[in-house]
């Protein structure tokens, strides 16, 4: 994960230096901590380096992925924890879901783990309980207003990886 935020970095400074400037400090042992305890889950060893690195953006700017800006520790127990609370009220039980395999068919499911947001309800997420044809560590897509949760990489640093030569050509 090192080696693949260095290089987004260093595209950054040369290319998007306002992006660069809105990378916040890395997240603290004791906000990563309340996160997992927040989530009650232990956070993937991705997601953990990733926010040691970076704790989010400021969110001064346009998002680091395109639409979507870099959660932090805060941003992603906020977010959680309103779709989480939203699905224990019941709120989603009558809106259809059509997940593509290996993803749970849910509207929202508590193992998933929102990284990603555009500020309008719509995220990336790493999936930590998979259904069958999936894998641990996933990442999908939900999104506040459609049925659809779509299988994007197989893991954070896959997406990440894909992301940087994205960007690099």
């Amino acid at each position: 994960m090192q080696k693949t935020w260095n290089r987004l970095e260093q595209w950054l400074l040369a290319h998007d230096p306002t992006r660069l400037a809105d990378l916040r400090p890395p997240a603290q042992a004791g906000q990563l901590a309340d996160l997992e305890v927040t989530l009650s889950l232990a956070l993937p060893y991705e997601l953990a380096e990733s926010l040691r690195r970076h704790d989010g953006q400021a969110r001064k700017g346009p998002g680091l992925f395109g639409e979507m800006a870099y959660s932090g520790c805060a941003a992603i127990a906020t977010d959680w924890a309103t779709l989480t609370r939203l699905a224990s009220d019941g709120d989603f039980d009558d809106l259809p879901n059509a997940p593509d395999n290996g993803i749970a068919s849910a509207w929202w499911h508590a193992s998933w783990i929102p990284f990603a947001a555009n500020g309008a309800g719509d995220h990336l997420c790493i999936d930590t309980a998979p259904s069958r044809g999936g894998q641990v560590g996933q990442i999908i897509t939900f999104q506040h207003d459609h049925p659809r949760r779509r299988l994007v990489a197989p893991s954070l640093g896959t997406w990440l990886e894909a992301t940087v030569q994205k960007a690099a050509r």
